[in-house]
């Protein structure tokens, strides 16, 4: 189980799914992925989020 930055909540991970991860801030998240559907997704999930939906 890994704890997030703000120690708001728990992130659990089953380990066969993860292989490793890091934290990044949503532009440098944004950046690092390559393919343009999974940037839209990501710009969609961050839209919710500030909205609080």
């Amino acid at each position: 189980m890994y704890e997030d930055e703000t120690c708001e909540g728990k992130i659990q991970v089953e380990a066969d799914h993860f292989d490793k991860g890091q934290w990044f801030t949503k532009d440098e998240a944004i950046k690092k992925i390559g393919f343009i559907a999974q940037r839209k997704i990501l710009h969609k999930a961050f839209k919710l989020i500030e909205d609080g939906t």
